[in-house]
């Protein structure tokens, strides 16, 4: 209780300083397209991949598209097991964790046939009315069997994480619960005043948290007088009777549903680069087929959704929401100085603009390196705990 709003918010300032960053590098690209004249991204690209290629060439677009599926290959595992163990709690279980698993991939196979998904993003967003009525009956069913005895129970050592693997799992979720910064440049264009869009997310951020911190704290308070208290998700705490199953049944519809919608972006980063010039459906179905099989291998050797979203977050959601931003701002902020100095005829020491705009610029530079650095550290460090945690879940899973 004093750890998780701190954490919470602190993430999501990060996420703040992600999207600030990124909008601030459309603005240098368009600099840098003036000023060195150097040839455009490819045709078609994205707002993402033009701004990744002047920043670190195409190279560098090449591992930010190997990052972003592997991303999205993490989330349709921790799907395919979130859903797969929501069916396995309800009488529409066959017996066991794989059966259900087989089940949800043959729930999802005919849905990844058709030509045109663009329906079931409608179906998702509906699900989100399901998410809300879970969470609402978790609290109730606490609040009226155990009261406000929580309140009482309180103490310091539940202030903290209780281990550092437990810290690192809850910094992935975290990072991955808001997911703001991977699509910031397609809300940035779907708004009427794009100008105000760091402005919109950081509000949207911030409430975002806050609500993340009232449900987490309240739906502690709520069962932390129960035998055990939270074990597992939060989920787990749903009364099993018609009511619980029937939001079950509706949470793992929802997540069954926003399966097809993480395997076709992945499919269309993989065809991109097998055969950029064909269309042909066939092919895809195939290869989102093999997806969809690739991720229930791993749903099954890692049955964890809340260590796999964890790891998920450590070390995708952490590069892309706060090493990326920093990296392709420093980059582009660190060659504008150098085209102004050249402009100018001086070295980087020089003072070839005015003397407040170029403190400013060193000031934001010296901000990214301090970023980058934090970045990559807590990716690197997290990962590593969330894989040694994943490791020694496998090990005591086989020698049971």
């Amino acid at each position: 209780f004093v750890f998780s709003p701190r954490a919470m918010f602190a993430v999501a300032y990060w996420n703040v300083y992600g999207v600030s960053r990124l909008c601030d590098c459309l603005a240098l690209v368009k600099y840098l397209d003036r000023a060195e004249g150097a040839l455009p991204a490819p045709a078609g690209s994205s707002a993402n991949a033009v701004v990744a290629y002047r920043a670190i060439g195409a190279r560098g677009v090449l591992a930010v598209d190997a990052i972003m599926l592997i991303f999205l290959v993490g989330v349709t595992s921790a799907w395919v097991i979130a859903s797969s163990q929501l069916i396995g709690e309800t009488p529409l279980s066959l017996g066991s964790p794989v059966r259900d698993a087989l089940l949800v991939f043959a729930l999802v196979l005919p849905v990844l046939t058709a030509r045109d998904l663009s329906g079931l993003s409608k179906i998702s967003a509906g699900g989100l009315i399901a998410v809300l009525l879970s969470f609402a009956i978790i609290l109730l069913s606490g609040l009226n069997t155990y009261g406000l005895e929580g309140l009482r129970r309180l103490s310091w050592d539940d202030a903290l994480p209780n281990s550092v693997a437990d810290l690192c799992c809850y910094y992935g979720i975290a990072v991955f619960a808001f997911g703001i910064v991977p699509v910031a440049y397609n809300l940035r264009a779907s708004m009427a005043r794009p100008n105000l869009f760091p402005r919109a997310a950081s509000v949207g951020v911030f409430a975002c948290s806050f609500l993340y911190v009232l449900v987490g704290e309240a739906c502690w308070v709520a069962y932390a007088p129960a035998p055990g208290g939270i074990r597992g998700d939060v989920i787990d705490m749903l009364p099993n009777d018609a009511v619980g199953t029937t939001v079950r049944l509706a949470l793992a519809a929802m997540l069954v549903v926003s399966i097809p919608l993480m395997l076709v972006p992945a499919e269309e980063l993989v065809y991109r680069k097998l055969r950029p010039q064909s269309e042909a459906l066939p092919a895809k179905i195939a290869l989102r087929v093999g997806l969809l099989g690739a991720c229930l291998g791993l749903a099954m050797t890692i049955p964890n959704f809340a260590l796999v979203l964890g790891l998920v977050g450590c070390a995708c959601t952490g590069v892309i929401s706060f090493v990326l931003p920093a990296l392709y701002h420093l980059r582009l902020l660190q060659r504008v100085v150098r085209a102004e100095d050249r402009k100018a005829g001086l070295d980087l020491a020089g003072k070839g603009e005015e003397e407040e705009v170029r403190r400013r610029r060193m000031y934001q530079l010296h901000v990214d390196y301090v970023m980058l650095v934090l970045g990559v550290a807590s990716t690197i460090f997290s990962t590593y705990q969330t894989v040694a945690a994943a490791v020694a879940e496998r090990r005591v899973s086989e020698s049971s």
